[in-house]
């Protein structure tokens, strides 16, 4: 009955079977999605994964107001976990990889013969900025406020208010002065909610030097 099937639509099978395939996942992921936003109607995120497993939403978290398409790479080795703070802004095909490290002094490269592991939960603070096609290891930190610039492939832990790029990820110059960066630290933006946002939004549009951030902190930590 199938090959009649196939026959009438003048189809090759493997190209049927493909577009079942990829159907069946659109499927998944357009439900797995609104279990998602109904469970995170604080922020604009959206998940994408390699394969379907409903457990995605369990291993991540997000804050207030974050926007972006999370794309994470898992393997259930049952140590993986992907926090992401309040108010990041994460390019649609940048990615985190939470397991699928493989030691490097067997053997053989073949995977049969080495599963991988996990280095330990990503996190990534509030206020990061994740340019177009980054990579993120798992184990790695990424500290409030930077700027991981395009293409680039994180592999260490990167300071607050920094901007990193390359492959592998380095520091390649501060946004603010070391002053400046600990009382930007002060702020706890986890009260800024889709609520209250506007309240905050001429504060946060401000260029700050080391005249006016006294000011605007106290301001923002008044309201």
């Amino acid at each position: 009955m199938k090959s009649k099937f196939i026959r009438a639509i003048g189809l090759p099978f493997w190209l049927i079977k493909k577009w079942y395939r990829k159907s069946k996942y659109d499927f998944w992921l357009e439900n797995l999605n609104k279990k998602w936003r109904k469970k995170n109607p604080h922020n604009n995120v959206y998940l994408q994964a390699p394969f379907p497993d409903n457990s995605l939403i369990d291993i991540v978290s997000v804050g207030n107001l974050t926007s972006g398409v999370v794309n994470v790479n898992y393997y259930k080795t049952g140590d993986e976990y992907l926090s992401i703070g309040n108010m990041c802004s994460i390019a649609t095909d940048s990615k985190f990889i939470l397991g699928g490290e493989h030691h490097q002094n067997c053997l053989s490269t073949i995977i049969e013969a080495m599963p991988g592991f996990s280095k330990g939960h990503i996190v990534v603070d509030d206020d990061v900025w994740i340019g177009s096609g980054v990579t993120i290891m798992s184990g790695v930190h990424i500290g409030k406020g930077c700027i991981i610039a395009a293409g680039s492939l994180v592999t260490k832990n990167t300071p607050p208010y920094t901007i990193v790029g390359g492959v592998p990820a380095k520091v390649i110059s501060r946004r603010f002065t070391e002053s400046i960066a600990n009382k930007l630290l002060s702020i706890n933006l986890n009260k800024i909610t889709k609520d209250n946002f506007k309240d905050y939004k001429a504060l946060l549009k401000i260029p700050l030097n080391e005249n006016n951030v006294d000011e605007i902190v106290a301001k923002i930590n008044e309201l």
